[in-house]
């Protein structure tokens, strides 16, 4: 049976590893700091759209209004794209319950 002092000893051994290595985490990516701001102000826009649906509904018809072709254009590569993920994601499904 380990007494006292022994486990206080383990203890602060634990502690220590602990603590070099959350330092030697932060040192290796520190240099995603930029792009991990980057990515959550993209989310921050994401979010604020979610909850203002109404500003784009405005954009799109602005740009049904102004440039009618233009609309048509980005629709049929919306379509496009969305099939794509559809495609893509019904793919991975089924790759990961035949693994």
């Amino acid at each position: 049976m380990k007494t006292i002092a022994e486990i206080r000893a383990r203890r602060e051994r634990l502690i220590a590893e602990a603590a070099r290595q959350r330092r030697n985490v932060a040192a290796r990516y520190v240099s995603l700091r930029g792009p991990a701001s980057v990515v959550a102000s993209g989310l921050n826009v994401i979010d604020w759209l979610r909850q203002h649906p109404l500003v784009i509904g405005a954009a799109v018809a602005a740009v049904v209004v102004v440039r009618p072709r233009r609309a048509l254009s980005l629709a049929a590569r919306g379509v496009f794209l969305w099939r794509a993920l559809r495609t893509i994601r019904g793919f991975l499904a089924e790759v990961r319950v035949s693994s």
